[in-house]
């Protein structure tokens, strides 16, 4: 009889977001008598524990990057791109946002849809209380990123890629 009924939680972990987890379970009462059977679900998306501004990918980056940030709650979000005068290159979100994980990415192209110079730019979030920027680098146009040289810490060595 359904007074009987005991509740069940089921927690699955190391699944991604998104993905649909199928659970076999076994129920057997005090006479011996077993069943049988799963339980389909999708996995949700935990919300995050605090607002945040990812570290872009990759960086330095040409043509595109990829700028990842965290909402603990719902609200209306601003993300823009400025040059290192501080004027705003791009507007990448205006608008309310729901509480959770997105990404969007920046083409380096500016709020007319040319591209922007190789250099320094900053990606700046403001929501509800929470501001914060980072700092992003376009590689360089003509060239691209195959003449980048990084300096390893081994004296006289560099590493061209």
């Amino acid at each position: 009889k359904s007074d009987d009924a005991l509740p069940l939680t089921i927690t699955v972990t190391d699944a991604p977001d998104g993905a649909e987890a199928v659970i076999p379970l076994r129920v057997a009462d005090a006479e011996g008598n077993e069943w049988r059977f799963a339980v389909k679900a999708r996995v949700a998306a935990a919300l995050p524990t605090a607002t945040s501004l990812e570290a872009n990918f990759p960086n330095p980056f040409n043509p595109s990057t990829t700028i990842g940030y965290r909402l603990n709650t719902a609200g209306d979000v601003k993300l823009t791109v400025h040059n290192s005068l501080g004027q705003v290159v791009k507007r990448l979100v205006d608008s309310p946002q729901a509480a959770g994980v997105h990404t969007i990415q920046w083409d380096g192209r500016d709020e007319n849809g040319t591209a922007v110079s190789s250099g320094v730019y900053f990606c700046r979030m403001t929501t509800g209380g929470y501001a914060n920027t980072i700092r992003m680098m376009l590689a360089n146009r003509r060239r691209g990123m195959r003449n980048v040289r990084m300096a390893l810490p081994i004296t006289g060595a560099a590493l061209v890629t």
